[in-house]
Protein backbone atom coordinates (compact mmCIF):
# COMPACT_ATOMS: atom_id res chain seq x y z
CA UNK A 1 0.00 0.00 0.00
CA UNK A 2 1.30 3.43 -0.96
CA UNK A 3 1.58 6.13 1.68
CA UNK A 4 -0.85 9.02 1.16
CA UNK A 5 0.85 11.98 -0.52
CA UNK A 6 3.96 9.98 -1.50
CA UNK A 7 3.78 10.71 -5.22
CA UNK A 8 3.21 14.42 -4.61
CA UNK A 9 6.20 14.65 -2.28
CA UNK A 10 8.34 12.64 -4.69
CA UNK A 11 7.34 15.00 -7.53
CA UNK A 12 8.17 18.02 -5.36
CA UNK A 13 11.60 16.58 -4.56
CA UNK A 14 12.19 15.89 -8.26
CA UNK A 15 11.28 19.49 -9.06
CA UNK A 16 13.64 20.81 -6.40
CA UNK A 17 16.60 18.49 -7.09
CA UNK A 18 16.12 17.63 -10.77
CA UNK A 19 17.57 14.27 -11.75
CA UNK A 20 19.65 13.94 -8.56
CA UNK A 21 18.70 10.64 -6.89
CA UNK A 22 21.13 10.62 -3.93
CA UNK A 23 20.60 13.53 -1.56
CA UNK A 24 23.26 14.62 0.89
CA UNK A 25 22.43 15.80 4.36
CA UNK A 26 23.22 19.36 3.20
CA UNK A 27 20.75 18.95 0.28
CA UNK A 28 18.02 17.79 2.64
CA UNK A 29 18.67 20.67 5.04
CA UNK A 30 18.49 23.17 2.16
CA UNK A 31 15.20 21.66 0.94
CA UNK A 32 13.71 21.72 4.44
CA UNK A 33 15.08 25.15 5.35
CA UNK A 34 16.95 23.98 8.44
CA UNK A 35 20.49 23.09 9.48
CA UNK A 36 21.99 19.66 8.91
CA UNK A 37 21.68 18.61 12.55
CA UNK A 38 17.94 19.32 12.52
CA UNK A 39 17.47 17.53 9.18
CA UNK A 40 19.30 14.45 10.50
CA UNK A 41 17.07 14.31 13.59
CA UNK A 42 13.83 15.21 11.81
CA UNK A 43 14.14 12.53 9.14
CA UNK A 44 16.41 10.05 10.94
CA UNK A 45 19.12 10.26 8.27
CA UNK A 46 21.91 7.72 8.73
CA UNK A 47 25.36 8.62 7.41
CA UNK A 48 25.66 11.49 4.95
CA UNK A 49 22.43 11.16 2.99
CA UNK A 50 19.68 8.99 1.51
CA UNK A 51 17.99 8.43 -1.83
CA UNK A 52 15.13 10.65 -2.93
CA UNK A 53 12.45 7.94 -2.73
CA UNK A 54 13.33 7.12 0.88
CA UNK A 55 13.27 10.81 1.83
CA UNK A 56 9.79 11.12 0.27
CA UNK A 57 8.63 8.17 2.36
CA UNK A 58 10.11 9.67 5.54
CA UNK A 59 8.46 13.05 4.85
CA UNK A 60 5.08 11.37 4.37
CA UNK A 61 5.46 9.26 7.51
CA UNK A 62 6.46 12.36 9.49
CA UNK A 63 3.29 14.11 8.29
CA UNK A 64 1.13 11.19 9.40
CA UNK A 65 2.50 11.33 12.94
CA UNK A 66 1.49 14.98 13.49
Amino acid sequence: MEIEGYREVLADLAGFFGEKAWLSLADIARYDGCDTRTARKRYDIPGNGINRALLARKICMKGRSK
